[in-house]
């Protein structure tokens, strides 16, 4: 089976999402892959503090497409004319031309990958910038899987939502992760019947559930460990965070992840440590070796559709969880300590610490093995029909 998957995550970028473990499950199927993630540009030199690094990638990811024996190949187009929330790039007009931009090298490595006269068996969607090549390729099956309520990030234009809107239209499936997104999609378009609800998951393939031992920055980072996993944007509670610092200054706060936003307030609280962006296969030593798992997240409009993939990381771990609520973390029934406000947060770290044995951990793994990727994608594969 030929799969195609267009996507906003480079191949590897620090943060596993789903599109990532979609790829992993193609393979263990015995599927060839075509993964191509957010098209670079010369606007990325603009960003002359990042001058070097981008035209390095630009180069790479461009010229060199990592290339597994023609079973799965990870590409990043070149495009002349970029689609960014920035003026002129958030215009109707880039969005349009977007992917006519791209360079002729990618055209030719799909053509490559295919062979003549050959179709797609499934294009896998999640990026609106690349809606434009569903029109140009063939293929038998189109999913476009909406994971976020997408334009309310930052950095999306208002402008993708008219590509957005047709894929909606256009797909065979559309899938959505929460049941925030499930009501907005049915509430705004005509497509209840192919909708799906197809939540996040955790990948049991891997070494989360085994024993490793303690990564090395741990042995100057006394227990308890209070740890958090993925990127530190604008929908993390940096106030919250620091409150609980201090609130518990026998706990250490690890913070693990890409950051985005200004942390500076926070440089002075001792038991707060950022140890930076680690391999995905190097976490379970950090949370294994942990001894509460958080989630700090705000309350506003992006966070209500949210289902957080750090949920089953965690869970899969047998690592207790403490989150902030929100719609789609209440509705997942899940033995994690969802808390209604900064005190009962840091109250339910507190608790867990002191009383190690309130926590069930067979519970936790098992309702992570409840919702592994496996089953989520033979779901989807099996209402797709392939």
């Amino acid at each position: 089976m030929n799969c195609l998957i267009l996507t906003f995550n480079s191949f590897n970028s620090a943060t596993k999402v789903t599109s990532h473990h979609l790829a992993d499950y193609l393979l263990s199927c015995k599927s060839k892959v075509l993964y191509v993630s957010d098209a670079v540009s010369p606007f990325h030199l603009i960003k002359l503090n990042r001058f070097r690094v981008n035209l390095k990638r630009i180069i790479i990811s461009t010229m060199y497409p990592i290339d597994y024996n023609q079973k799965y190949i990870s590409l990043t187009p070149f495009a002349l004319l970029p689609v960014e929330n920035i003026f002129p790039f958030n215009t109707k007009l880039f969005v349009k031309l977007h992917v006519d931009s791209f360079s002729r090298r990618f055209q030719k490595i799909i053509n490559n990958f295919l062979g003549i006269n050959e179709s797609f068996d499934l294009i896998w969607i999640n990026n609106p910038k690349f809606y434009k090549l569903t029109e140009k390729l063939k293929y038998k099956k189109l999913v476009y899987s909406i994971e976020d309520d997408l334009f309310e990030f930052s950095r999306i234009p208002k402008s993708l939502k008219c590509n957005h809107e047709k894929l909606i239209q256009k797909a065979d499936l559309v899938t959505v992760t929460s049941q925030p997104l499930l009501e907005s999609i049915t509430s705004s378009f005509h497509v209840k019947s192919k909708l799906m609800l197809l939540r996040n998951g955790v990948n049991f393939n891997n070494c989360l559930t085994q024993y490793t031992k303690i990564p090395d920055e741990f042995n100057s980072i006394p227990e308890p460990r209070i740890i958090y996993v993925g990127v530190i944007s604008e929908w993390f509670d940096l106030e919250l965070l620091a409150k609980a610092a201090i609130s518990l200054p026998n706990c250490s706060f690890v913070i693990i992840g890409p950051v985005e936003v200004s942390i500076e307030a926070l440089n002075n609280i001792p038991n707060i440590y950022f140890l930076g962006v680690k391999p995905h296969s190097a976490l379970p030593a950090y949370l294994q070796n942990s001894q509460v798992g958080i989630i700090p997240f705000l309350r506003n409009k992006l966070i209500e559709s949210v289902n957080p993939i750090k949920l089953y990381e965690y869970m899969a771990a047998a690592l207790p969880v403490v989150s902030t609520t929100w719609k789609e973390i209440e509705s997942l029934d899940s033995p994690a300590f969802v808390t209604k406000n900064n005190n009962e947060f840091i109250d339910s770290i507190k608790t867990i610490v002191t009383k190690p044995n309130c926590v069930d951990r067979q519970t936790l793994v098992n309702f992570a093995k409840s919702n592994t990727w496996e089953k989520r994608f033979t779901e989807l594969m099996q209402v797709v029909n392939l």
